[in-house]
């Protein structure tokens, strides 16, 4: 009979591996739990988001170091409480002015309402071509595609600074793609055709 040390024992080691002993003489098997191959679907972004993320927080960087504004733009769903990021729109000079004018100018609320309105018309201008990309990116928004809500946020430096509310995402309507002056126009029937 053979003594209780000359038995088959079986030792499992921290990494999974397990070591045979047989009468003092050591082997070892190798065997993993479970199974490692590539990157589950929905366990992290894939490479490729994650390459679009680097390349979209370097086109910021740049942006923000040319001395214009950039419209960061969002989009959610009609019962959404969170925005996803859906792009960004470029400045100019007349925007850097309008969006310093709205930090510290006595005309600040035109000045906003201005910016409103050119990044309204910007987005509404072509917006069943920007609804597609939007579905194609995030797919969870498709039941939603006739009812996206838009908004931005305006980055430039120096503006969280005199404007703390900036940091906060302005919702964009279509009747925002009008000025002022047209929509008394409109209400009381001038212009129309």
């Amino acid at each position: 009979t053979a003594s209780r040390f000359q038995k088959q024992c079986t030792a499992m080691r921290p990494n999974g591996s397990h070591r045979h002993i047989r009468s003092g003489v050591a082997s070892m098997e190798m065997k993993r739990k479970g199974k490692m191959g590539p990157r589950m679907p929905g366990t992290g972004p894939s490479q490729s988001m994650l390459e679009q993320q680097r390349m979209y927080q370097q086109m910021m960087k740049e942006r923000e170091e040319s001395g214009v504004p950039t419209f960061e733009l969002f989009v959610r769903g009609p019962n959404s409480p969170s925005w996803y990021p859906a792009g960004a729109l470029g400045g100019d000079e007349n925007s850097k002015e309008l969006v310093e004018s709205w930090m510290g100018g006595m005309m600040s609320d035109m000045a906003k309402g201005a910016i409103d309105r050119g990044v309204a018309q910007s987005l509404f201008s072509d917006k069943k071509s920007l609804d597609a990309k939007i579905i194609e990116q995030y797919p969870q928004l498709k039941k939603s595609k006739n009812n996206l809500r838009y908004g931005y946020k305006v980055a430039y430096k120096g503006l969280l600074e005199k404007r703390p509310n900036a940091k906060d995402v302005t919702e964009l309507k279509e009747d925002m793609t009008e000025a002022p002056l047209d929509k008394v126009k409109s209400a009381l029937g001038f212009g129309k055709k």
